[in-house]
């Protein structure tokens, strides 16, 4: 067979000019009726700034290195940006649904391309599409399919079409993201950026310390409660709510009732010391032996007063006063009768007063004995009162300092996030007017491309037809040659 030349490739396409324009021209109205065919993608970006922290005046020696620290902090937080957890936290504020109707319904959940238009991928005219876009699907792939949820399949449609890179020669961060909806494509990019922020923050901030701190926090404010409990149900149970207060309040009543013990014995010897001095006075005057009532009352206060110096029976000193005081009733009666009637009086209002300064000084040494009962008892409640005073304030020291501790994380936190945070919004997402996807131009060369190459292809196979033909002919004529 003969060699195909260019010229001869050129002779073909020059002879066969109308049908290659022809093919030219077919391509290209192809292409252009497959344009309205592919749904519209719209592309919301949005850019974000971070703050120099290195100042404006740098040494020589400085600039390269804080250039390039500089540099791995745009890096580092455009993966933030679309690391998986930012992804997904904004999938799950959206919804799946919203994101992608399609995934609601397991019957449109096929593998057509998105970019097929709805009506193309349900018509029975295309069913062709989805036959052969459910070719070669194994049964390993359908149980892997199935044991994914929407939200993985949604996380796996979003990671292709988000877009997160850092601008050449700035400190710009472009987010952008495309979607057939262009209110969603720019909701889309707000709530990414908005997790982007918030995990910036905490990325930012000592979340370990404020989470160790939170639960110090819990941890003795539980245990002031119940410390606090176990200390008043004791307090309930023992009588005892304050050692000092109540041992204060005892010692005061001790030292009272002391000294009014100590003036009631007193007064109590001096009684005595009077009834007996009345008594002996009694005993002496005439009139008292002649009035049986009279003397035995001076006998008794005598015996009385004998008893309680010298202990021994009232029996004895009855009879050893009747013995020395005899009734003589043929003596003659006292002139002085004023004076004695006033000595039996006094000796019987002092007997009065001295049964009830007994009964005073008894009563007095029964409330001081029940005082010393009950500090002896506050001294054996001292330690257990003591323990749990202690433990309740140790918790509830501990609590106010760790929950105050708490409140300057947090403060320190919120001022981080807000006010020194490096990341700034430079440009909000805005939803875009017109999509990027297709483009008219990219359909325009690509029409113009594909003509060119299929007419190319065509005139190359006319020419070898042509030359193979032409060697064939020769063949037959010179079957020798």
């Amino acid at each position: 067979m003969t060699p195909v030349t260019p010229m001869d490739v050129l002779s073909v396409t020059w002879k066969r000019k109308w049908t290659l324009l022809s093919v030219f021209i077919l391509c290209n109205v192809l292409a252009w009726l497959a344009y309205p065919l592919i749904a519209p993608t719209y592309e919301a970006t949005a850019f974000l700034i971070a703050q120099q922290d290195r100042p404006l005046r740098i040494s020589e020696g400085n600039r390269d290195e804080s250039i390039i620290r500089q540099d791995q902090f745009l890096n580092s937080q455009a993966q933030i940006a679309q690391s998986e957890t930012v992804l997904r936290n904004a999938i799950q504020v959206i919804g799946t649904e919203q994101l992608y109707k399609d995934l609601a319904s397991p019957e449109k959940s096929s593998r057509v391309p998105d970019l097929v238009p709805e009506w193309v991928r349900t018509s029975e005219a295309f069913s062709f599409l989805r036959d052969w876009s459910n070719q070669g699907e194994t049964e390993d792939n359908s149980v892997a399919e199935r044991s994914i949820n929407d939200v993985d399949r949604a996380y796996l449609r979003v990671a292709s079409a988000i877009s997160v890179r850092v601008e050449p020669l700035t400190d710009l961060i472009r987010i952008s993201f495309r979607h057939k909806d262009p209110q969603i494509a720019a909701q889309f990019v707000r709530q990414v950026i908005t997790n982007f922020l918030e995990r910036h923050a905490q990325l930012a901030t000592s979340v370990g310390a404020l989470n160790f701190v939170e639960k110090q926090r819990n941890r003795y404010t539980e245990e002031f409660e119940r410390a606090s409990e176990e200390f008043a149900n004791f307090a309930r149970k023992s009588g005892v709510y304050s050692i000092e207060k109540q041992r204060e309040i005892l010692l005061s009543r001790r030292s009272s009732i002391l000294d009014a013990l100590a003036a009631t014995r007193g007064a109590i010897a001096e009684k005595e010391a009077q009834a007996q001095d009345l008594a002996n006075q009694l005993s002496r005057l005439r009139l008292t032996n002649q009035s049986p009532q009279i003397s035995a009352l001076a006998r008794d206060t005598l015996l009385r007063e004998n008893n309680r110096r010298e202990g021994r029976g009232t029996q004895n000193q009855s009879e050893t006063r009747d013995t020395d005081i005899q009734v003589n009733p043929n003596d003659p009666p006292l002139l002085l009768v004023r004076v004695y009637q006033d000595t039996v009086q006094s000796l019987v209002r002092t007997n009065s007063e001295l049964a009830g300064l007994r009964a005073l000084s008894e009563k007095q040494q029964t409330e001081f004995t029940s005082i010393e009962q009950e500090l002896s008892s506050l001294s054996q409640k001292v330690t257990e009162f003591d323990r749990l005073k202690q433990a309740v304030d140790v918790a509830s020291h501990s609590s106010e300092l760790f929950a105050r501790k708490a409140v300057e994380q947090e403060v320190d936190a919120a001022l981080q996030a807000q006010n020194f945070s490096k990341l700034q919004v430079a440009q909000e997402p805005i939803v875009p007017l017109k999509p990027v996807s297709p483009n008219r131009i990219t359909f325009l060369a690509a029409g113009l491309a594909a003509g060119l190459m299929t007419s190319g292809a065509l005139a190359l196979l006319i020419a070898l037809r042509a030359s193979w033909r032409q060697s064939r002919k020769y063949l037959l004529d010179h079957p020798n040659g």
